[in-house]
């Protein structure tokens, strides 16, 4: 039997070799590139069947795949397209270019041979109990045994917390957000999520009782994410138990049950893409609902005629070579990284992206209302920056390499990698088992290692996978500790009532 290290470690030196044959177009295009793309595999093969620090290179690996190594295949549908959608499509591609991708695959390589060289120079600290920190303490307990206070927070929370897509895509096209601050960082997802891991964890312990009831908030988060046209609804939880079985596992010999379990996850993929489908098309309608001021009635109805597998006019069955492409391409978005290491900036980054405008930024994220006015906000500087537009909102992501780049130079991140490797290797052990002890914990870092590797920016970082989290986290023990003690308050009043 192969362990499960060991098979991932396989997995990426099979994809190395598969580009040469099976990308043909784009190797024979982009040799340079594609030999890169081949070595990180191999770097990354490297690290994973070493299992130096594997919870981060579990991670690295995840995003440096569906971020730069699927880049050869973003095509593979583009035959099944038409003239009109092929042409929407190379027009929103048209960053790419052959000496581009030298750059920013020669970088990408760079950074991962200074993270190994990191890695492999600094010799472990002894394995300790770590110190289990009083909040995910707290909150683990809390959503290891559910009570009827814990739906009760959730759900309040859920209620007023809600931002219908509505507003939130007219806040967005006006500049201005209806949300109340303190709204933002009350959001439950953080919560949902945690639940979902703690399912699988008492479910990967063999707990003697286990809740499905944790389950529940997961399927409405699903629901109203489609609902709301999100296109990441199922993604982002598929992605999330696969993430936590993994490291679970990684060291653990892959059994016949968990071959099973390998193809239940391979007959998911085609449901959490035609639900992604689903998705795209409801946020189209939406869209130019709130566009054209039309009624919303026709939202419902595109829910369930794109749920219908059997209407031949199914608006995603239909569509779906090119939604798929949209999907693909966007899983594997790289303008930023383009635009950023190959110096194709309009005005010039060092005066608005620097230390000081980025603490200024996230004061400014983590106030009512903005103490300094003056600074241009990560929503809309990269549009600022590189096609000097001003818009209100921009989705897109700078992405740790291009940030590192803007803020330290070429060589001065492979420096920054290179340090950062030496002082994780050398607190891995305190890490690694406060991880494995509280599936909060591990969620906490998941989450604040993704969103740093893919979102790059403070910004965004420290406000929505650091504060965020953290203020949830804290709001919900105190909100059960504060129904537990009235709850008390209130039997001892009937008691003492019944006694007289």
């Amino acid at each position: 039997m192969i362990s499960l290290r060991g098979f991932t470690a396989f997995f990426f030196i099979i994809y190395a070799i598969s580009i040469p044959i099976f990308a043909e177009n784009f190797y024979n295009s982009n040799v340079n590139t594609s030999f890169y793309i081949i070595l990180s595999c191999c770097i990354i093969s490297f690290l994973l069947y070493s299992g130096r620090v594997f919870l981060f290179n579990i991670l690295i690996a995840f995003y440096i795949f569906k971020q730069y190594l699927t880049r050869p295949y973003v095509d593979i549908f583009h035959h099944q397209l038409n003239s009109t959608q092929l042409e929407y499509i190379l027009n929103n591609d048209s960053f790419f270019t052959s000496a581009g991708a030298e750059v920013v695959f020669l970088s990408l390589l760079s950074l991962l041979i200074a993270w190994t060289i990191g890695l492999f120079i600094v010799k472990p600290t002894k394995s300790i109990q770590p110190l289990y920190p009083w909040i995910f303490k707290e909150i683990d307990r809390i959503i290891t045994t559910p009570r009827i206070q814990l739906v009760l927070v959730w759900s309040t929370l859920s209620v007023s917390t809600y931002i219908s897509f509505d507003v939130l895509f007219r806040s967005a096209i006006a500049g201005a957000s209806k949300p109340l601050f303190a709204f933002g960082l009350l959001s439950v997802e953080f919560i949902t999520l945690s639940c979902l891991l703690h399912y699988v964890y008492s479910k990967h312990i063999g707990a003697i009782r286990t809740f499905p009831i944790l389950l529940i908030p997961v399927i409405i988060l699903v629901a109203s994410s489609i609902y709301g046209g999100g296109r990441g609804a199922l993604y982002n939880i598929v992605v999330m138990v696969f993430l936590y079985w993994v490291f679970l596992n990684f060291n653990r010999n892959i059994t016949y049950k968990d071959l099973r379990k390998f193809f239940v996850l391979i007959l998911t993929i085609p449901f959490v893409f035609f639900i992604g489908l689903i998705a795209q098309a409801v946020k189209h309608i939406r869209k130019s609902n709130i566009l054209e001021n039309a009624p919303n009635q026709s939202v419902y109805d595109s829910i369930i005629l794109n749920f219908n597998f059997f209407n031949l006019d199914n608006p995603a069955i239909a569509s779906l070579y090119f939604g798929l492409t949209e999907i693909i391409h966007r899983l594997s978005h790289l303008q930023a990284q383009f635009l950023i290491l190959n110096d194709h900036y309009i005005n010039k980054p060092s005066e608005t992206f620097n230390l000081t405008h980025m603490f200024m930024r996230v004061i400014n994220d983590l106030i009512p209302g903005s103490l300094f006015n003056d600074v241009i906000s990560i929503n809309r500087l990269f549009h600022h920056i590189y096609l000097d537009e001003f818009v209100n909102y921009s989705s897109h992501t700078w992405g740790i390499q291009g940030t590192m780049y803007l803020l330290f130079g070429f060589i001065g991140s492979l420096f920054f990698v290179f340090i950062l490797a030496l002082l994780i290797s050398k607190y891995y052990g305190i890490i690694l088992n406060l991880a494995k002890s509280s599936p909060t914990f591990y969620l906490f870092l998941t989450l604040f290692i993704l969103s740093l590797l893919e979102n790059g920016t403070l910004e965004r970082v420290v406000v929505v996978d650091v504060v965020r989290p953290l203020v949830i986290i804290i709001f919900f023990i105190l909100s059960i500790k504060l129904l537990n003690f009235l709850s008390l308050l209130l039997n001892n009043t009937l008691t003492n009532h019944r006694n007289k």
